[in-house]
């Protein structure tokens, strides 16, 4: 079983390592990349880069080459149609754990003065020299809470594969159309705290509700190791329980070397988000599920910055944490 890298809030696009002659290359387009996904009472942290040609991808973005930052803009963000600040910019070296950024290590622009605030709209304009001014705009939606939690381990056949049935409940707001993302990491405990753990899970579920943003291929994939659709997260809408409570339950997948019994935990978040992010994720996720299928059409990830490319939203979470025992 290959190993998967948990999906970032904040995430670059890669492509293929491919050779494009010069007569075939199209016209560059230098645009503004505007990355900010942001929540109730956390710091501002918007991500300002340039789009960089397909055929250099692979040349450019390393995992810790900041190059394509764009250090010298100017980025205002407004609350309804106060400004509130022009955000600096925080030079920071980029650490990787366990081959996953660490998201408070990426070099951004920030304040610490004022934080988004739930049902507030904001906009975020951004000039930087050579490029079109971009502009964009989101919402924090309502909080959300899970409840009615219950999980248990799972006998499995290989020593190194761990399973565990996870069922909650939460209830969903009648008076908005909300989506909803279900996510999982494996962490693992070190020097007193924990951090992401090498290899990450999968999710399997028969559920009608979790299953209900993906397309055909998607819930009729088959994966011989454990035989039956193995995903990397759940992307849904509200369709089949608007307005009601909603009862979801799944399955996580784990593989890894013996460890120390309490060692490793899964933390499961489910994030309520406005339709763009939805949107946003949904595209980015077939990106990646795709991105191996020589056949599959070209599939641009949805963005809400306007001349621009990437996405400003807002969002809310609730999470809980499973410790892997067999106790």
């Amino acid at each position: 079983m290959k190993k998967i890298i948990p999906l970032l809030l904040i995430m670059f696009q890669t492509s293929c390592d491919f050779q494009l002659s010069e007569e075939f290359k199209p016209t560059y387009k230098p645009q503004i990349v505007l990355n900010s996904l942001f929540t109730e009472g956390k710091d501002w942290q918007v991500f300002i880069s340039k789009n960089i040609p397909a055929w250099n991808q692979k040349k450019d973005i390393e995992i810790t080459n900041i190059d394509h930052f764009i250090k010298n803009a100017e980025v205002f963000l407004y609350e309804g149609e106060k400004l509130l600040t022009i955000l600096p910019y925080k030079d920071k070296t980029i650490k990787v754990t366990n081959h996953t950024i660490e998201p408070n290590s990426i070099p951004c622009y920030t304040t610490s003065t004022y934080f988004p605030r739930s049902g507030q709209v904001y906009r975020i304009k951004v000039i930087a020299e050579g490029f079109p001014a971009v502009e964009a705009e989101g919402k924090v939606p309502m909080p959300i809470s899970i409840y009615d939690l219950a999980f248990r381990k799972e006998a499995t056949s290989n020593q190194n594969l761990s399973k565990h049935k996870v069922s909650f409940k939460i209830k969903d707001d009648f008076n908005v159309k909300n989506y909803y993302m279900l996510q999982v990491v494996t962490e693992e405990e070190h020097n007193g705290t924990y951090r992401h753990y090498t290899s990450q899970p999968l999710l399997s579920s028969d559920d009608p509700i979790l299953k209900s943003g993906l397309n055909f291929w998607e819930k009729n994939q088959y994966d011989i190791d454990s035989e039956e659709p193995l995903y990397f997260n759940f992307i849904f809408p509200d369709d089949l329980f608007n307005g009601e409570e909603a009862h979801m339950s799944f399955r996580i997948w784990s593989w890894g070397e013996n460890q120390r019994e309490g060692s490793i935990r899964h933390r499961a978040t489910l994030y309520s988000m406005e339709e763009e992010m939805y949107e946003y994720f949904q595209t980015q996720t077939r990106q990646v599920t795709y991105r191996e299928d020589i056949f599959a059409d070209i599939l641009p990830i949805t963005t809400n910055v306007k001349n621009g490319l990437g996405i400003f939203a807002g969002y809310q979470n609730a999470s809980f944490t499973i410790v892997d025992t067999d106790k």
